[in-house]
């Protein structure tokens, strides 16, 4: 492995830390903004279905990961590796994979926000709950199942991925897995998003594609925000409910048995540079951008739990 100067590592990850940090703040601040203009124009704005679309298009897509890539561009990126195809059963076993792992990790959630709520006296808001529940089914697919996927895999899995994968797969892994599901800004979403993140990271690196990665992010975002919320209806229907439920029991059954068989089938390629162990902490973590980010995710995790 390479010799390389520690001083030059940190730098890298707090270039990659402020530009999230900004990023994620131009998000907060342009839909605080947008959200105080419309109510000021006429207050039933944001009641409409297409209030909460019209908040994310402008604020993450034409303003925070435009930013985020113009912050980061100028970082040195890994050499192009060769592309790898999958097959359409493993395209279909990573897709069960990762829908088990987020509906799991959804499940310690749930359980972690029913805790927090015995000691508050109204419930948690689940945003992506409400954007579903208060959307048009078409918005949903547009937003949530179409342009988020693209974008949000853009962002993680492609312009900050291939800046930190020299380090080596398991630190590119979790390091953009952790700034994946803490970009959510909600604890609602925090724990699944950074499960899906590790294992969207680990196929752009075995393959080296995006489009697998969008693929089955897309999937798991239409089964959640489409394809369940369609089946299930108003909920009076107990039939639908039931027939919803044990197709997330089956697919979740099958996830897991997948995740089980092929633990052992890991593999994590070793970086061009690889950070000690001793020096993971200082030089990812505890910089001064990747520092502020997580600092402002967490204080703005705390402010959605607390307030909502």
């Amino acid at each position: 492995m390479e010799n390389y100067s520690y001083i030059e590592t940190r730098k890298v990850f707090s270039r990659l830390g402020f530009a999230l940090t900004f990023s994620i703040l131009s998000v907060n601040v342009v839909q605080l903004i947008v959200a105080g203009f419309m109510s000021a124009v006429d207050p039933n704005l944001l009641m409409t279905d297409w209030a909460n679309f019209f908040l994310i298009a402008v604020s993450f897509y034409l303003i925070g990961f435009p930013l985020a890539y113009c912050m980061m561009k100028k970082i040195p990126t890994a050499v192009s590796q060769e592309k790898k195809r999958l097959t359409l059963r493993q395209l279909v076993e990573y897709g069960l994979i990762s829908y088990a792992v987020m509906i799991l990790l959804n499940f310690l959630t749930t359980f972690l926000l029913s805790f927090i709520e015995l000691f508050k006296t109204e419930s948690i808001v689940n945003p992506v709950q409400q954007v579903i529940l208060t959307g048009s089914p078409w918005l949903s697919l547009l937003c949530i199942v179409v342009l988020s996927p693209i974008i949000e895999e853009l962002l993680f899995r492609k312009i900050l991925l291939d800046r930190v994968r020299i380090y080596g797969d398991k630190v590119a892994i979790i390091f953009t897995a952790i700034a994946f599901g803490f970009y959510h800004g909600n604890l609602s979403q925090l724990f699944y998003a950074v499960g899906l993140g590790i294992i969207l990271a680990y196929i752009v690196l075995k393959t080296n594609q995006l489009k697998y990665s969008i693929g089955i992010h897309m999937f798991v975002n239409a089964m959640g925000s489409l394809i369940l919320p369609m089946l299930i209806g108003d909920g009076s229907d107990l039939l639908r409910a039931q027939i919803a439920s044990v197709i997330v029991v089956i697919l979740i059954t099958f996830g897991t048995i997948l995740i089980i068989k092929n633990r052992k089938k890991v593999e994590l390629v070793q970086g061009d540079l690889t950070i000690p162990e001793s020096k993971l902490m200082q030089l990812v973590w505890l910089n001064h951008g990747v520092f502020a980010y997580l600092l402002f995710s967490i204080a703005l995790i705390i402010m959605v739990t607390v307030v909502t």
